[in-house]
């Protein structure tokens, strides 16, 4: 009753990497098996592995209800906070946590209903969409008080290990 608290309402971006370790590594550096927990990737609906880099466009709509929801604490400029249980962190809770984990729910979701070859060539733009629009589906239904401007897929590409097979197989699919 005796505080304001300023919600900013401006349009607001993240970016949400499904990539592993293998991008940091030195180059001839032995690529490690990718562990679940740790790397990100997707898997498609034939069972294979991709990576991927997004980039979400959302804005603060109802800044009452994005409140109350919880996904503010009252200072939401800062970090998402880290809850910790003793000396066992169990992660970070905050807005941006939570859209992240909605975004990666669309897009394990829309991924597993696409064969990796659509993805990565023919349908791209399509799967790009469907992830769109699962996610601004999922937020709506969420009723967080936010509205999702836009969403890119930035990038897409198969583990480090297979990509000289893929490429392979790509350019004698092209010729």
């Amino acid at each position: 009753v005796n505080r304001f608290i300023h919600i900013k309402t401006s349009p607001q971006y993240m970016t949400v990497d499904f990539s592993s370790r293998e991008a940091q590594l030195m180059p001839g550096a032995p690529i490690p098996p990718l562990e679940m927990g740790r790397d990100g990737y997707m898997l498609s609906g034939d069972g294979n592995i991709l990576h991927s880099n997004w980039k979400i466009g959302y804005r603060v709509n109802d800044p009452r209800k994005f409140y109350e929801k919880g996904l503010s604490s009252g200072d939401v400029s800062a970090e998402d906070e880290n809850i910790a249980e003793g000396d066992v962190k169990l992660g970070l809770r905050g807005p941006r946590t939570t859209l992240k984990n909605i975004f990666r729910s669309a897009v394990i979701q829309i991924s597993a209903a696409y064969k990796v070859g659509d993805i990565y060539d023919t349908k791209r733009s399509v799967y790009a969409d469907a992830v769109k629009s699962r996610f601004i589906n999922m937020v709506n239904n969420a009723d967080l008080g936010i509205v999702v401007d836009d969403v890119v897929l930035n990038s897409i590409t198969p583990p480090t290990k297979t990509a000289p097979a893929f490429n392979e197989v790509a350019s004698a699919m092209n010729q």
